[in-house]
């Protein structure tokens, strides 16, 4: 350990050298991933959901998404712009400790899916779409009638269907718009749910439109 002061306001600082942590080698950057990856163990309280689910910020499933998510905070402290204050606060944390927020995002939402697919492996399970699809701009993936989905159907395996409906929804610009589609003999079904859950997605052309690979970011000093 050693000790200095900064050379403006001469307030001390102390570092203490570190092997790291368990999720990356510098210890404050591993700590902020598990802080952005948290979430209740026993899940989020029923009034949140319920918040969420009357909210514009809601898509399907997102009541399993980290705390520190715009799908949670945003509805949990009444709308946009406390959400944003929030936020901003949280990213001012991260700049002043000499970090790119973008990078420190990245990694935590690799770590997520990470986590996912250990728990795949152990439960006998299949990697899936989870947190590829925030990611990724999926807004830029729009569907459209041909398409075809491959998912598992618990005690018959891999099924694959095409989609027969596509139907839009507007929702004012709070997020991006969603799209519901349509199975043979079935109702509609959240494009984002399916994101989650497809084992593949192929367009009209037979090409793979998902899953993707995510983006490739390191953690910078500023």
């Amino acid at each position: 350990m050693y000790e200095l002061k900064c050379t403006r306001c001469e307030a001390p600082v102390e570092h203490t050298c570190s092997t790291g942590g368990d999720r990356h080698p510098n210890r404050l950057v591993s700590a902020l991933i598990d802080l952005l990856v948290w979430k209740p163990e026993g899940g989020l309280p029923d009034a949140v959901v319920s918040a969420m689910r009357k909210s514009g910020w809601y898509d399907e499933g997102d009541e399993d998404r980290p705390f520190f998510t715009q799908s949670v905070i945003y509805p949990l402290l009444g709308g946009k712009h406390e959400g944003r204050s929030f936020f901003g606060y949280l990213h001012e944390v991260i700049r002043a400790a000499g970090l790119d927020v973008a990078g420190v995002r990245s990694l935590a939402r690799k770590a997520r899916v990470v986590e996912q697919v250990n728990v795949a492996r152990r439960t006998g399970g299949i990697l899936r779409g989870h947190d590829l699809a925030h990611v990724h701009l999926v807004g830029d993936i729009i569907p459209a009638v041909g398409w075809e989905v491959a998912l598992v159907t618990r005690g018959v395996g891999q099924v694959v269907s095409p989609i027969v409906r596509v139907e839009r929804e507007e929702r004012g610009g709070s997020r991006r718009d969603a799209y519901w589609v349509g199975f043979p003999g079935s109702g509609e079904v959240s494009f984002r749910r399916i994101l989650r859950i497809a084992v593949w997605i192929k367009n009209e052309k037979g090409e793979v439109v998902w899953p993707i690979d995510p983006p490739q970011q390191e953690v910078e000093s500023e």
